[in-house]
């Protein structure tokens, strides 16, 4: 038998057996060959495999993370923020949940365990990368409005943006 397979772009593969993931790859043109090999030698033994295709949707980079917590770092060392009634600088962790959670234009505020309450941002960790981009441009608007110096280079169309902020 002939299986002939074309491949234009890249997918994410998980292969399951009673409901547990055993494996999950990212399937190009490239692994494609290995990986039909694979699953051939799994089947052989009759077993009943899942097979699932989904399109491949890439994560952050470990870049983007640095470059995310740079800028979050230069603005929590400049910009001062109103907590709890007093104008204060507050911490890199604080406003990286202030400016995710103005990602989706909402907040989430949960009860805090001993009253208060709590604001919930969202998970960068678990970020696509094109959340990640939006991200780090909403901290470079957010920084460039408030006059922040950016301890690492910043592209041309943002010190623009800060031109017209004021």
């Amino acid at each position: 038998m002939t299986v002939t397979v074309a491949v234009t772009v890249t997918v994410a593969v998980t292969v399951a057996v009673s409901d547990k993931m055993i494996k999950s790859c990212r399937l190009t043109k490239s692994t494609l060959s290995p990986l039909l090999g694979q699953m051939a030698g799994m089947v052989a033994g009759g077993e009943v495999w899942e097979l699932i295709v989904k399109p491949w949707k890439d994560t952050r980079s470990l870049a983007a993370n640095r470059k995310m917590w740079a800028c979050l770092g230069d603005i929590a060392k400049q910009v001062q923020w109103p907590v709890n009634g007093h104008i204060k600088l507050i911490s890199a962790d604080d406003w990286k949940d202030i400016l995710s959670a103005s990602l989706r234009q909402e907040g989430r505020i949960a009860q805090g365990i001993d009253g208060g309450f709590v604001m919930l941002g969202q998970r960068t960790s678990k970020m696509k990368a094109q959340e990640m981009c939006d991200l780090i441009e909403v901290i470079y608007a957010f920084g460039a409005s408030r006059d922040v110096k950016w301890s690492e280079s910043i592209p041309p169309e943002y010190e623009e943006f800060a031109r017209h902020a004021t």
